[in-house]
């Protein structure tokens, strides 16, 4: 018999929502994209393919034009004032990431392929 998944609970602070996520792991390892220019020059033409998909181009939480950072756990994107908000929330919440100036790992392009804004 298995286990059933853990999820968690996100409370984002504007507009106040309250949303239920199956867990995606915090910490993978970076070594995989910081040392592979193509993977990362890839993971990057994923991210801005999928900042041109119209449920992307709000942010998730407060719907200002063209987010540029994401919550790689929540899989979500979001504007500069809510991804402040998110790292406020802490890393075990919402861990966020820049789309054009940070690596990201596979796991992390996965999840917010997977989710997504919409």
């Amino acid at each position: 018999r298995r286990a059933a998944q853990p999820y968690y609970i996100a409370v984002l602070p504007h507009p106040l929502t309250l949303t239920l996520f199956p867990p995606v792991p915090l910490h993978t390892r970076m070594s995989s994209a910081a040392k592979d220019p193509k993977l990362h020059a890839a993971h990057q033409a994923i991210l801005k393919s999928l900042l041109a998909l119209p449920e992307n181009s709000l942010c998730a939480d407060c719907l200002a034009p063209r987010p540029r950072w994401a919550s790689t756990n929540l899989g979500v994107f979001l504007c500069i004032e809510c991804s402040g908000f998110h790292r406020k929330l802490g890393t075990h919440i919402s861990t966020v990431r820049s789309t054009s100036l940070d690596t990201w790992t596979p796991a992390q392009i996965t999840a917010i392929q997977a989710r997504g804004n919409a």
